[in-house]
């Protein structure tokens, strides 16, 4: 590998430790404060709790908004390292341009919440802020959400599908990778075809990538370790 290579192996064995140990924290820490969060109940019961006590509500989704940009960081190391195994560039553009579209559709979705969404439930015209609620199936941004998974999942499985030739921690991401984005496209079918037990599936879609962060971690102790960039 040429020496003047911005991404040499102990490069992405840091990017991969660090990006791992911060997506495992955010990605933690969203369940857990979804379980302890207060704001249950109907729509109009809920949005009245957040007008009560918006302060809660925001710190659920500014952890959120989290969870997309550190999620874009791992799988570009992940094109980036698949970029230098000679993987063709064609699919890991495709990779990229979902990766880009899946970001922007989440973050405006989780974003809202803490920044449109509160103004909205203050003012006169509450209908629109039953349509940036993001506990509302029917809702904008539940809708510009789950539409980012399906682009995260097209993106996972392209991926994926390269880094399920190799061994080691690259195979187990592919998995991963492919497993939650077949649940994540079924789930979002269950959206279109308003049927709320189909899109359930989008949760168990979610656990199946919750260790990719651990698994990453993994394998960026093992390139710093060993000093190669390929593992096989």
């Amino acid at each position: 590998m040429p020496e003047n290579s911005i991404f040499k192996d102990e490069h992405l064995g840091f990017h991969l430790t660090i990006s791992g140990i911060m997506y495992t924290v955010v990605i933690f820490l969203w369940p857990v404060l979804m379980v302890i969060s207060p704001f249950k109940g109907s729509d109009q019961e809920v949005l009245l709790m957040i007008a009560d006590n918006p302060f809660s509500y925001k710190i659920i989704f500014i952890n959120a908004s989290f969870i997309a940009p550190l999620t874009v960081y791992l799988l570009m190391i992940y094109i980036i390292w698949l970029k230098k195994s000679n993987t063709l560039k064609i699919g890991l553009l495709f990779s990229t341009i979902f990766v880009s579209s899946y970001f922007l559709l989440v973050t405006i979705a989780y974003v809202s919440q803490y920044t449109l969404l509160p103004g909205l439930i203050n003012s006169e015209n509450s209908s629109l802020a039953m349509s940036w609620y993001f506990g509302s199936f029917y809702s904008i941004a539940y809708f510009l959400n789950q539409l980012g998974y399906a682009m995260l999942a097209i993106a996972g499985m392209l991926i994926g599908f390269h880094l399920l030739k190799k061994t080691g921690p690259p195979r187990w991401i592919g998995i991963m990778l492919w497993i939650s984005g077949v649940l994540s496209l079924v789930a979002f079918s269950g959206l279109i075809f308003d049927s709320k037990m189909v899109n359930s599936l989008t949760v168990v879609g979610g656990i199946f990538v919750v260790p990719l962060g651990i698994v990453s971690l993994v394998w960026g102790n093992k390139l710093k370790k060993a000093g190669k960039l390929y593992l096989n």
